[in-house]
């Protein structure tokens, strides 16, 4: 077989395990795919013409692994891989634009992990270059938009800027505008769209916003298949937003709807699943609020042994750890074992990490507890 036609094949036997991991979540599939890749790369030539969608490919499987492990190195390897390809595509060149998103992808997982400000503005220096690349009536417009929007939301977080939220708001609703019924990018807009809705209903308390948040999550829902790996995550964004409405309307029915929710999009994530993690904590928050609602001693038992299967799946290192140690300490009656707890989600979440503030005001809550 010709060098081209070897690295042709191995392309596609790697999107093949690629759609089947985006449908299965099994990890076996995953390493099927990343071995195709790193073969294809190691028989392909520097001068390639698919060089720089291997480099892309394989550097997205290691993102993915990432979200599995919480290895720091997979991402610093991918981010080395999309340099390398991004030195590759000229301004005009196909790949320029996809390059330049999922390097920003990559540095926005380290940027959750370390909180490193200079991964965040890189971040958004990137996507606004590609959003420049792509005018009205480029196909890839608003996936750019989109990363813009999400990186612009994550300033936001920091900066807690009216205009952040509005630039983050205007892009997304754009990126809908680009997305029709059909489009098969409808349904990821329509959740990053109502998650923005929620930043800005919790400044105002508007109950409008609130109500579109439950639409937008509701149509994104019907336009997502079981098999596909986003529905755990737009089911979840949906049991949140009930969540909110619960705490204002006091109706049991959205709390009960709520952690209905949890239970399906924790039944789409087995053992093995990248967000089977999140899924956990989310439906031990909605047991949460049931056990303070009611006092049922078996919520707060199941919720402790989501939080414990959790935190069994997240070793140090983790993204996720900082959380589910957080979430676990707030089921613990032993003071000592909750500050233990609180402590190490601390030592893993460094000055500008997200977790940092809701950590150090959790663990100075049970210090004053031992105090009392």
């Amino acid at each position: 077989m010709l060098a081209d036609d070897a690295v042709n094949a191995l392309i596609y036997l790697s999107s093949a395990a690629r759609a089947r991991y985006n449908s299965s979540g099994s990890l076996d599939d995953h390493d099927d795919m990343r071995r195709l890749l790193m073969e294809a790369l190691r028989i392909c030539p520097s001068g390639h013409p698919e060089r720089a969608l291997i480099l892309n490919n394989l550097a997205l499987s290691l993102s993915d692994r990432y979200d599995s492990s919480g290895s720091s190195s997979d991402l610093d390897h991918a981010i080395r891989l999309l340099m390398e390809a991004l030195e590759l595509c000229t301004p005009n060149h196909s790949y320029r634009v996809p390059t330049l998103v999922n390097l920003a992808k990559v540095l926005g997982d380290r940027y959750y992990c370390s909180g490193s400000s200079d991964d965040l503005a890189g971040r958004i220096r990137i996507l606004t270059e590609a959003l420049e690349l792509c005018l009205r009536g480029h196909p890839s417009r608003a996936l750019a938009l989109n990363g813009l929007a999400a990186a612009v939301g994550d300033r936001y977080d920091l900066s807690g800027s009216s205009e952040d939220l509005d630039l983050r708001l205007s892009l997304l609703e754009e990126a809908l505008e680009l997305c029709p019924l059909g489009h098969p990018q409808r349904g990821f807009i329509l959740n990053n769209l109502a998650e923005a809705l929620s930043d800005r209903c919790l400044l105002s308390g508007s109950s409008e916003d609130l109500e579109r948040r439950l639409r937008l999550l509701a149509e994104a829902l019907t336009l997502c298949e079981r098999a596909d790996r986003g529905r755990a995550i737009i089911l979840g964004n949906l049991a949140h937003a009930l969540g909110v409405r619960y705490l204002r309307s006091g109706l049991p029915g959205d709390l009960d709807e709520r952690i209905r929710l949890f239970e399906d999009a924790l039944e789409l994530c087995p053992v093995g699943h990248p967000d089977r993690v999140m899924s956990l904590n989310n439906l031990a928050d909605g047991l949460g609020d049931r056990y303070d609602n009611s006092g049922s001693p078996g919520d707060l038992h199941e919720m402790r042994r989501l939080l414990i299967e959790a935190l069994q799946l997240c070793p140090p290192g983790h993204l996720d750890r900082p959380m589910t140690l957080n979430n676990l300490s707030t089921c613990l009656s032993d003071i000592e074992e909750k500050i233990r707890l609180l402590k190490e989600a601390l030592e893993q979440c460094p000055v500008g990490h997200r977790l940092r503030v809701c950590t150090l005001n959790n663990l100075s809550i049970a210090f004053m507890d031992r105090y009392r």
